[in-house]
């Protein structure tokens, strides 16, 4: 499994999403309980998404976020960044030994 930080932008003025946030926020839910996504939230203006995801593949990315609300009605764009993660929690993932003291 891969680690990928994705970034999710309006496409459209965010207003005219608000209608579809509880379908999201139950589409988020899913995705949380099945592990695919691991943390998530806005930044504190609602300008940007932030999902980090763990899949195996960039294209496993592509498909999760297909079947989103938003962003299968295009109300939302995706940017999938590959992300090699090293330390998590005070783990070196590399090792898997405690950082520190």
């Amino acid at each position: 499994m891969r680690w990928f930080l994705t970034l999710h932008r309006w496409a459209v003025e965010r207003s005219q999403a608000m209608p579809l946030l509880a379908e999201h926020r139950a589409w988020m839910l899913k995705q949380h309980w099945a592990g695919k996504v691991v943390i998530s939230g806005p930044t504190p203006d609602r300008s940007l998404g932030i999902i980090v995801v763990r899949a195996p593949d960039q294209q496993a990315v592509t498909d999760l976020f297909a079947d989103e609300p938003w962003v299968a009605r295009g109300m939302r764009t995706v940017e999938i960044i590959p992300w090699d993660v090293h330390e998590l929690l005070g783990v070196d993932l590399l090792t898997k030994e405690a950082v520190g003291s």
